[in-house]
């Protein structure tokens, strides 16, 4: 009897033993992830404790207590320790640069079948998304999409409203760095930039209201650019309410202190940006149709990604939509972005690329294109649309269509084609590349763009026109010149307007036409707001002179360039009666010791200001610029020049351009 008491104590053991045997997925898989260096070993679901194993290869980084994982359930279990090294500090690594870790979370259900690790929801946050069993791997299902809630969000797309951001920043104080909010936006339709900036009052809070043409999805930033990325959309004419957590996570009410509509974007959007699955993508490493093709890998990876975040935080229709002409357009931004990222090109040039590089001149190279909606009116509502358009019409594909290289006695000479052979040249690249009897969406937008900027600065101002022409033909010849330039002018809008098929745009072109051909004013008087203030302080002194302001900072390449190619001819001009150099820089754009160090080199003896930086973006609201450099100028009343205000144009241009001013002002 003892003896059957002991067997049956014994198998009670061995089943509650085995009742404890945890489950394991051994090298589980995940649809995406923000650390591409990242290898997962194996998970671990025991009673006490979730456990994920993990390596890593060559990290910058450290694994902080905001890491957690989010259940199958949308419960959070939190990180209680790492074996191998403390929470929140460095991940130490052996001398190959390699890491192995164990992570050890509060434990999830054993039942589980996926999972999520994140270290928040924050734009710079890490995460891995859709962890499960590699033996049953999780099955994205593609988003079911209701075209007529689109159609109808498409109708009232353009209308112009007040909108209004408000909220708190969940534990905020001056000594997190960052004194204000930044959304750069800008309008497409004409092509200019209109940043807004957002004071946080010292408890958190904030209030600002703007005006917008048609619904955005964009960043609010906070201006040390990494503290904050919050995304959200927003139509004309909400009021969004935002409550911002320690880690950047946001929840966004309406103005009744309801779910906002499109609040759930804002908490998850930011992961779709840095989908690492695919690891990051040089330029200078391969050929353009090779790196085409790896962005396409990587695009068709994030599209289920998409799909998965819009099932995992239940995305409306709308959200869906948004975001994913979001990723979209980021995608191809990778594309369009090529020449510039590619040092090579860079250095020979847009348009005298090397041998080993002329695919990026042939429009068959950039079929991916065609896969993008760039061509849907909605996807204007991008915050990164108008540069990616303007990347793309700048780049070298397009720019076979500006004009050629010959060879004379002093060697290779550029010659730009007339208007009207560059017009057909570069719209029929732009047909070729996306495989279209139309021209593109963004090749009409970046026309928009050029006729605007050009009938704002003078380019068809009929006293403008006379001027520029006095200096090589005779007074008597002069309106008649002058009529027959405006006539080429209405003449070529008019053929460009045509391709456009677009009742709109054609609308916009006319009147940004018109405005330049009658427009007779060169200045206008700054609005009476903060900003105006911290200009004054610093040009004031200069009353009586033209002003002409650099907006620039030292970590930015094409700013320190062209302070460096004009320094030459500055320092001639120094001490000149009528105008003055002023550089203008913020204490964050510009770290104190790399800013002495290049004044002392390059600005020594000039007209040199560094102010704090919530002063300069503000001056960047001012003068309506997301980016840098940036150049504006004052005539002697203190007024803003809407014409001739670069002085990057060489010496003898810019001297003739203050003599033109100076007759155009008596």
């Amino acid at each position: 009897m003892k003896t059957i008491f002991s067997l049956l104590l014994m198998l009670c053991m061995l089943n509650a033993s085995a009742a404890k045997k945890p489950v394991i997925w051994e090298k589980p898989s995940y649809v995406s992830t923000s650390i591409s260096c990242l290898k997962l070993n194996s998970v671990e679901f025991h009673d006490t404790a979730t456990i994920v194993k993990a390596s890593i290869e060559h990290p910058d980084r450290y694994i902080g207590n905001s890491m957690h994982l989010y259940g199958e359930d949308n419960k959070n279990y939190k990180l209680k320790f790492i074996k191998e090294f403390k929470v929140d500090n460095p991940i130490p690594v052996d001398e190959r640069g390699f890491a192995s870790m164990t992570l050890v979370f509060e434990p999830m259900p054993s039942t589980t079948t996926f999972f999520d690790m994140l270290e928040g929801l924050a734009y710079n946050n890490d995460w891995v998304l859709g962890i499960s069993d590699a033996k049953k791997p999780l099955q994205v299902k593609p988003y079911a999409l209701n075209e007529e809630k689109i159609e109808a969000f498409s109708k009232d797309f353009f209308h112009t409203d007040t909108t209004c951001f408000k909220g708190r920043i969940d534990g905020y104080s001056r000594s997190l760095g960052y004194s204000s909010l930044i959304i750069y936006k800008g309008n497409i339709l004409t092509g200019e930039d209109d940043p807004i900036s957002i004071e946080i009052n010292e408890d958190g809070t904030f209030e600002r209201k703007f005006v917008l043409y048609y619904p955005i999805l964009s960043l609010l930033t906070s201006d040390d650019l990494s503290s904050l990325n919050v995304p959200f959309l927003v139509k004309p004419g909400q009021t969004l309410n935002f409550f911002i957590g320690s880690y950047g996570n946001a929840i966004v009410t309406d103005s009744s202190g309801n779910q906002s509509e499109y609040s759930a974007i804002t908490s998850s959007m930011p992961i779709y940006a840095r989908d690492s699955k695919h690891k990051a993508l040089d330029a200078n490493k391969f050929r353009l149709k090779n790196y085409s093709k790896l962005v396409e890998n990587a695009y068709e990876n994030a599209l289920v990604t998409h799909d998965y975040l819009a099932d995992r935080f239940h995305y409306n229709d709308i959200e869906y939509y948004m975001g994913k002409l979001f990723m979209q357009i980021g995608y191809g931004f990778k594309i369009s972005y090529y020449w510039m990222e590619n040092r090579t090109i860079k250095k020979n040039g847009a348009n005298d690329v090397p041998d080993s590089l002329k695919d990026v001149k042939y429009p068959e190279n950039y079929s991916f294109m065609r896969k993008l909606p760039l061509n849907n009116p909605l996807a204007i509502g991008i915050c990164m649309y108008d540069w990616f358009a303007h990347h793309l019409i700048i780049g070298p594909v397009y720019l076979e269509g500006e004009g050629y290289y010959k060879d004379s006695k002093d060697g290779k000479k550029y010659i730009l084609y007339e208007d009207s052979i560059a017009d057909s040249l570069k719209m029929n690249i732009d047909k070729a590349i996306f495989g279209r009897d139309e021209i593109s969406l963004p090749m009409k937008t970046e026309y928009l763009h050029k006729f605007y900027r050009e009938s704002r600065n003078g380019r068809y101002n009929f006293i403008n026109i006379k001027s520029e022409l006095a200096r090589n033909h005779p007074a008597d010849s002069l309106d008649i010149l002058v009529n027959g330039r405006i006539e080429s002018i209405k003449c070529r809008a008019e053929k460009i307007k045509a391709a456009f098929h677009d009742p709109k745009l054609e609308s916009l072109l006319d009147e940004y036409v018109n405005y330049g051909i009658n427009d007779r004013q060169i200045t206008y008087t700054l609005p009476d707001c903060e900003a105006t203030t911290i200009l004054k302080k610093i040009t004031d002194k200069y009353k009586g002179k033209y002003v002409f302001l650099d907006f620039w900072a030292t970590s930015c390449g094409p700013c320190r360039e062209g302070i460096e190619e004009s320094k030459a001819w500055r320092e001639e001009l120094r001490n000149n009666p009528d105008f003055e150099f002023v550089f203008i820089t913020g204490e964050r754009s510009s770290p104190q010791a790399n800013y002495d160090e290049y004044v002392a080199q390059n600005l020594n003896g000039a007209e040199s200001y560094r102010i704090p930086e919530k002063d300069y973006k503000k001056l960047w609201e001012l003068f309506k610029f997301n980016g840098i450099p940036n150049y504006q100028a004052l005539d002697p009343n203190g007024n803003v020049l809407t014409k001739f205000n670069e002085y990057q144009l060489g010496k003898e241009k810019f001297l003739e351009n203050i003599k033109m001013l100076k007759n155009m002002q008596k």
